[in-house]
């Protein structure tokens, strides 16, 4: 993915004031700061109108904070720019930045760096011109234990599905959780393309609502204060027994 491409104009400047960049952050700020000084000509380092934030999660205080420091002026030149890289960002702090990412300072672009959109509510992801990068779709290893297999799980009772996520849930290991989700997600999409080359309106419907619902959760898992037991166990519930 060529980034200049992306986030730049016809004029070859930025064409937007907030953009969404979802997957590894090491990778994308190399690549993202090479931008910034080689097709837009602006320093990276020692520029007071250039700062780049680094969270695991990014809550309410640090919302505020942004907030505030958006609303400065430039010191050197004309424009400024904020780059912050997070693992999550908490709903209460999404909230606090509905205004600032709908309509900034003048002159201030923002950049959001995480591994996925899933965790942005949709009243602020509409706000992002978001960019899934290549890093995105690397697969993570997660050497522990096996992930659940999503197939299995749909496929079995609800007292084994909440055997399966039991020593997820005793380690409340959010990447595991939101694996198995992915997976399911998956696992349904391919569910649903069968339901509508057989016509079958019913399960059509039920699926897209369990897509749905498995979309929403997945929202509440990359909150900081979630419950990856309560998460998994009403997913366990809301899709019904397939035997």
């Amino acid at each position: 993915m060529q980034l200049k491409s992306i986030i730049t104009d016809k004029n070859r400047d930025l064409s937007h004031h907030a953009y969404l960049i979802e997957g590894e952050s090491a990778v994308i700020l190399d690549e993202l700061f090479k931008f910034f000084e080689q097709s837009l000509n602006i320093a990276v380092k020692g520029n007071p109108d250039f700062l780049h934030l680094s969270f695991d999660s990014f809550g309410i205080d640090e919302g505020r904070r942004l907030k505030e420091m958006q609303t400065g002026k430039a010191f050197a030149g004309d424009r400024r720019f904020f780059v912050v890289s997070a693992s999550s960002f908490t709903h209460e702090a999404q909230n606090s930045l509905l205004r600032v990412f709908e309509d900034p300072s003048p002159n201030v672009h923002f950049f959001v760096i995480m591994p996925s959109a899933d965790g942005i509510l949709p009243t602020l992801r509409s706000r992002f011109f978001i960019i899934p990068h290549e890093s995105k779709y690397k697969t993570k290893k997660i050497h522990d234990e096996k992930i659940i297999s999503a197939k299995e799980f749909l496929e079995n009772t609800s007292a084994s599905r909440l055997a399966m996520i039991k020593g997820v849930v005793e380690d409340k290991d959010k990447d595991k959780a939101l694996a198995l989700l992915n997976n399911i997600e998956v696992e349904l999409h391919i569910k649903l393309v069968a339901s509508v080359a057989t016509s079958s309106r019913v399960s059509q419907k039920q699926i897209a609502g369990f897509l749905e619902e498995i979309g929403r959760v997945k929202q509440y898992l990359h909150d900081r204060s979630s419950s990856v037991k309560l998460i998994l166990e009403h997913v366990v519930l809301v899709i019904p027994e397939t035997h």
